[in-house]
């Protein structure tokens, strides 16, 4: 299987969050709790964060074998243990932060077609 192939069936989650500056250190703080905690779930293959130059904006994005797995990952009740969440969860509550989610799946790229 060539390289443009390995995401073929794979699940990628993108969440961007919107918010000022002065609450952007604690909502890394919260992805990266996150990246630290998802491997030690089933299914969780790689993640990247990103903040850009004007702390305002968040990037998150997670590769998982399956949905489902992805899934099960965000609905346990492990979440609800991290001290990150709470702070995470009032400031999007606040409306201090947006939220925005895209959810992908890998498609084949057949390379050898013209």
């Amino acid at each position: 299987m060539s390289d443009a192939n390995k995401t073929a069936g794979t699940h990628i989650v993108i969440v961007v969050i919107d918010s000022g500056a002065e609450d952007m250190p604690i909502l890394v703080r919260h992805a990266q709790a996150g990246l630290k905690a998802f491997p030690g779930y089933a299914g969780f293959i790689s993640g990247n964060l990103h903040v850009s130059r004007d702390s305002t904006r968040l990037f998150q994005m997670v590769k998982w074998e399956t949905a489902d797995l992805y899934d099960e990952c965000i609905s346990s009740p492990d979440w609800n243990d991290l001290p990150s969440t709470v702070d995470f969860f009032q400031i999007l509550n606040s409306g201090r932060a947006t939220m925005t989610v895209w959810v992908c799946d890998g498609v084949p790229i057949d390379l050898d077609e013209e």
